[in-house]
């Protein structure tokens, strides 16, 4: 489909959220259309503890443009402690300036002296200068979170979803932050809800079908806080 039948889709599917704005109304599966419907209400505060486990890559994919999604909280997924993310974050808050001691270092390196150096975020890094470099970036984001808490305000918000029982999931974007924010243990974390199981929006939302938007919305901020 183009761009201009894509647009006239989301259209019609945005209006008839309008007509009959039910859970059962499939326009939600769409997540262009639950965010118009729903707004703000999708801009969370999270505690990250209560975040324990990330989807894997391979399960993001075929849900990338929905929002209810059934089954989320089946999908593979990994402990958010057990990611190397979180290993190397916590390397980087135990030590710090001295980066040779921490895997990532290790890992950059050994894979370059074996000259298959890693090529990623924009970089090769085949000197000890780019690697260590690479590593200052992450001790930069430690520090500042640890001085400031939680204060981010890019483009690219840490996605969460609602599983059918309530746990929220760690979707994309935001892994090394979230992280950092679980080993700071700090109160909370912006983010973005990008995922909500229909079992669990269906519970909420009941017989109230003229309210959706609104009863989600509360159900969203509820589940959240």
């Amino acid at each position: 489909m183009g761009k201009w039948g894509e647009g006239i889709r989301r259209g019609l599917a945005s209006l008839s959220l309008r007509v009959w704005p039910s859970i059962d109304n499939k326009a939600w599966e769409l997540a262009q259309v639950a965010d118009k419907a729903l707004g703000s209400a999708l801009q969370v505060r999270v505690a990250p503890m209560k975040v324990r486990r990330k989807l894997a890559a391979e399960a993001v994919g075929p849900i990338k443009g929905r929002f209810l999604v059934t089954g989320l909280g089946e999908l593979p997924a990994a402990p958010i402690d057990g990611l190397y993310t979180y290993m190397d974050m916590s390397d980087i808050a135990r030590f710090g300036q001295d980066f040779p001691k921490t895997r990532l270092y290790q890992w950059l390196k050994a894979s370059w002296v074996a000259g298959r150096p890693v090529e990623g975020r924009g970089r090769i890094f085949n000197s000890e200068t780019e690697i260590a470099e690479y590593c200052q970036v992450y001790l930069d984001l430690y520090n500042s979170m640890k001085r400031d808490g939680y204060r981010y305000s890019g483009d690219d918000d840490i996605c969460l979803g609602i599983a059918a029982d309530g746990e929220i999931i760690h979707v994309r974007r935001g892994t090394h932050r979230m992280a950092t924010a679980q080993i700071l243990e700090l109160p909370s974390v912006s983010a973005r809800i990008t995922h909500v199981d229909r079992a669990w929006a269906k519970r909420f939302v009941g017989n109230g079908r003229n309210r959706a938007p609104t009863v989600l919305a509360e159900a969203i901020k509820a589940a959240t806080s």
